[in-house]
């Protein structure tokens, strides 16, 4: 919802800017030039915006995950999106968290063998 708001508030910037210039005497062609120029330019912020909200958690992931499998008890990002990437993160942080309980359960009974030996 607040993306279609941003892009409201762009494309009536642009509109406004290019009527601005229309009045301002320039030409129609001018003026429709600069209005894809300022879109595309607005197209471009967004989608920079958008792959960084995309990649920046898929990175933290895999930081994360690659910790794991190097054995390294860490504890993975909890993200507060509710999209595939935050159930992602949450499934990974179970995993995790199974994983160390069945370590300490496998070291122990190893301890009380080695105690009975």
């Amino acid at each position: 919802m607040m993306l279609s708001i941003r892009w409201k508030v762009a494309l009536g910037t642009i509109l406004t800017v290019a009527c601005s210039l229309a009045v301002a005497g320039v030409t129609v062609e001018h003026s429709l030039i600069l209005a894809l120029g300022g879109a595309f330019l607005v197209a471009l912020i967004l989608s920079f915006w958008l792959s960084h909200t995309i990649t920046t958690p898929l990175s933290d992931l895999t930081h994360a995950a690659r910790q794991l499998a190097a054995g390294q008890q860490t504890s993975l990002m909890n993200s507060p999106t509710h999209d595939e990437i935050g159930l992602l993160a949450s499934t990974l942080e179970d995993a995790a968290d199974r994983l160390h309980a069945q370590i300490d359960v496998l070291s122990e009974d190893r301890a009380q063998l080695l105690r009975g030996l």
